[in-house]
Formats: structure tokens, C-alpha cells, sequence
């Protein structure tokens, strides 16, 4: 958000705090009514509503695995931030965001020919994280994935659940 927007919304009366504390609140009332324990997100709308951290990127990285957001049923969300982000975000700067961690980035673009080792690293990432925010549960909401990363992830046991309309159902 620009600083004008948020001197704007403040002059209106708007409690960003509020604001960000609720949309956080809706995506886990979501994955707690979809008995998921995480949704993984990649789109910037879905990013921006449950982190309320804006895209500081170039228009081509709204579609490329460059940038995503882990967000747990319980505790706070995990940005993984695009690594050349020349204005990179702090999680001391947002109350609810637990942590900003370096993207890996397995987009045919940036691997053509390394692809498959950033895949690896990628799952190896999100498993992660899920035995440390979902303990045994398998079950992992994706709003957006790339096809090899997602055989790589239902190879390695995740039960990918539709995560778009969990989001759009949060919004």
C-alpha cells in the first residue's frame, strides 16, 4: 500500500489494523471449515488479502512462481519473497505476518536447464513447513501451481485440495 492510500483510509476512518487482523481471520475460518491446515498461495490478489503485502514486483511475476505466501490454520502467514525484490519486505514491519523468507523460484524462465533441482528444493520447502505447521496432516490447499511442482508435491504424499474458491469463500 502506497502511503497516500494509507494516510487515505485512515482520514476515512478505516482501522488498517483491524482490517488486516480481519482478512487474516477470514482465510483461517476457511481452511478451519475446510478442515485443510494450510493454504499455499501464488496468486497476488490472494497474497495481498491475507498478508495485505502488495506486489512490489514487475507486471510478468503476477503469474510466475516467483513469489508465494504459506498461511497456516493457526499462527501467522509466511511470504516467500521474490529474491531480486529491490524494496524486500520485513516481517518487524507487519503484525500479522510471522516471517519473509527467500522464494525458490522453479520457473522455466529463470531453470530451463536446472528446473528439476528447483522443483526439489521447492517441495522439500513446503514439506517443511508442513511438518512444522500441519504435523501428519497431508492436506495442503494451492490456490496456483505449476504441473511439475505439483505431480513432485502428490509424489511425495501432499493431498493438494482446490485452494481458489477457498480463498474466493474468505473474500
Amino acid at each position: 500500500m502506497g502511503k497516500g492510500s494509507i494516510k487515505e483510509k485512515a482520514a476515512k476512518g478505516i482501522d488498517l489494523r483491524e482490517l488486516r487482523r480481519y482478512r487474516l481471520s477470514r482465510v483461517q475460518e476457511q481452511l478451519g471449515a475446510s478442515d485443510v491446515p494450510a493454504v499455499l498461495l501464488f496468486y497476488p490478489q490472494n497474497i495481498r488479502y491475507a498478508t495485505d503485502i502488495a506486489n512490489t514486483n514487475l507486471i510478468w511475476s503476477f503469474y510466475s512462481p516467483v513469489r508465494y505466501a504459506f498461511v497456516p490454520a493457526v499462527g501467522l502467514p509466511i511470504l516467500f519473497e521474490y529474491a531480486l525484490d529491490k524494496s524486500p519486505v520485513s516481517a518487524d514491519e507487519y503484525e500479522f505476518l510471522g516471517d519473509v523468507r527467500p522464494a525458490i523460484s522453479f520457473a522455466t524462465f529463470y531453470n530451463l536447464d536446472a528446473k528439476a533441482r528447483a522443483v526439489e528444493a521447492f517441495c522439500d520447502q513446503i514439506e517443511g513447513l508442513m511438518r512444522e505447521y500441519c504435523g501428519d496432516d497431508r492436506r495442503l490447499a494451492i490456490d496456483s501451481l505449476d504441473p511439475i511442482a505439483c505431480r513432485d508435491l502428490i509424489k511425495r504424499g501432499v493431498d493438494i485440495v482446490e485452494g481458489d474458491a477457498l480463498m474466493m469463500r474468505a473474500r
